[in-house]
Formats: C-alpha cells, structure tokens, sequence
C-alpha cells in the first residue's frame, strides 16, 4: 500500500472533500481522485460509495481512514526518530494552551500522546492568548488550543474543539460569593485578576474592557494557583473557563457563571497552526484533542 495514497484517501474522508485534501496536498481534484480509485483497485475493495458530487466512506473505507491515520503518524514518527537519532537531536512536540481553561481535556491529549510516542517530548506552555498566537508565529509552539478573538484564517488549520463557559472565581469573603449568577459589572466593585506576564498585561486589559466591558480594575498573577491565592484572600476575582456548565463549586473559593446580555458568557475554542507547518504527529495530536473534548 502507497502511503501517499494513504494520506490522501484519509484526507479526503476527514475533510469530507476532494477539493480541499486537494488543496492540501497541491495536487488537482482530479488527481487526488484517481489516487484514491487506484488504491480501491490495489484493494480490490470499494472504499467510498460516490453519490453525484457527494461520497460516503463504506465499512471498509471507514476502518482504512481510522487506522490508517494511525499508521501513517508511526511512519512519520518512525522516520522523524531515524533521521534525529542519526543527527543526535531529540525529538519535542510544542502544545500551548490557555492559562485561564481548567478542563481536563489537554492533559489528558498530551498523556495519549505520549503513551503512543514514547520516542518524542511533548513540552506544554500555558499562556494568553496574544502568547500563544505569536508563539505559533515564531515557531516556538507547533499547536495551539486557544479561543477565537480573530477571523479563521484560510491559511491555517482551524479544528474547532468546544464552547468554553466562562465562571469567576471569588472568595467565599466576596459580597456575591452566593449569587447564583454574576455580570461584568456586578463585579466591577472588585479587581479582575489576569493571569499574564507584564508585555502581555495591556492586550488582555483592552480585551477585558472593550469585549467583555469590565469596567473596574485589574491585578495580575504569574500562574492560576497565584491567582487563587490571591482569590482566596479576597484581593479579587479570577476569570476561568470550563466545558461544561456547572453549578456553584466550592467553599473557600467559588466558581460563578459569568453572564452578559446573551446568557452564559463563552467562547469558542480551536487547535490552531499553520497549514504549510503540518505534519502527521500535529495532525493526530489534534486528533486526539478532538476525540477528548467529544467525550
């Protein structure tokens, strides 16, 4: 079996068009469908049922592009160890993430990953989300999970993950540590406490105040555990993130659903990178994000 025509039959099914794993592998449509129609013929197996210009994977086509996606991240990762062991390199996968989410789902990603790639480092790195874009931009982070505060652009891949709700956390000292719900403004009367470094304060300050319209003041922290030190002191409120809609959690410190004129304030979340750095270890661990945040 032809790996290229692996990779592009696989595309094909996650993309759900030609005309896209097309584009992705600068090649024409036409091309990229006589690749796949000349791996049915290697088969000898039918692997997607064509319907005018629309297709449908068939059971067998289904198993190919599931394991198949597999196999080709252990090529890609065999070759990659090969090539860095002869050159004495180790081998890293660079994932940021937003500081302020406090789900499970991205460790869990980098504990998969790591189990079936015991050859390569994943380094993680938390940061706003100004950090992690302009990280993507140097080349210091391979992926990002991060929320959307700018246009998809074309020229990057863009896996939309899940909604994040967004809680404040407050003392149980705090004069709406028992509401059920809090606004921008009922909270105005205590500092917002912004997890980020000095160069990254006046981006996340304007973001707060022109976007989500807080109009008090701010204090900032270096980590989230800061942060909750400083909120369990009643020095002010700290701003988080979640999957899920939860109810009122916790004694010392509280997480409340912030809410504005649309209900239940939140965003939507991505993995990020640019199409013309992919490869096949950022294409599965994107993969695995999504396969966790589905759970």
């Amino acid at each position: 079996m032809d790996s290229k025509q692996l990779q592009y039959f696989c595309d094909v099914v996650r993309l759900g068009s030609f005309t896209q794993a097309a584009e992705k592998a600068f090649l024409s449509q036409s091309a990229i469908s006589q690749q796949v129609k000349a791996l049915e013929a290697q088969l000898g197996v039918q692997l997607l049922t064509r319907k005018g210009r629309h297709f449908e994977p068939t059971p067998a086509g289904s198993l190919l592009a599931r394991k198949g996606q597999t196999v080709l991240a252990a090529l890609a990762d065999l070759e990659a160890e090969v090539i860095d062991a002869a050159n004495g390199k180790p081998r890293t996968l660079v994932v940021g993430y937003l500081n302020r989410y406090v789900g499970w789902e991205v460790a869990g990603a980098v504990a998969a990953f790591a189990r079936r790639h015991p050859g390569c480092e994943v380094i993680t790195e938390a940061g706003t989300h100004d950090q992690l874009y302009h990280g993507i931009l140097e080349g210091r982070i391979h992926l990002a999970f991060n929320d959307v505060r700018r246009a998809l652009s074309p020229e990057w891949e863009n896996r939309y993950l899940m909604t994040g709700y967004r809680y404040a956390e407050v003392s149980e000292a705090s004069t709406v540590a028992w509401s059920s719900e809090v606004t921008c403004q009922q909270l105005a009367g205590a500092p917002c406490i912004l997890v980020c470094q000095p160069d990254q304060r006046p981006a996340e300050i304007a973001w707060w105040r022109d976007v989500l319209n807080f109009p008090g003041e701010f204090l900032f922290a270096n980590s989230a555990d800061e942060g909750r030190m400083m909120v369990a002191s009643n020095r002010g409120w700290m701003p988080v993130e979640s999957q899920h809609e939860e109810a009122r959690t916790g004694s010392v410190i509280r997480r409340i659903p912030l809410v504005d004129d649309e209900g239940h304030s939140a965003s939507k979340y991505y993995a990020f990178w640019p199409k013309d750095r992919t490869n096949p270890l950022i294409e599965e661990f994107a993969g695995i994000l999504e396969e966790m945040f589905a759970e």
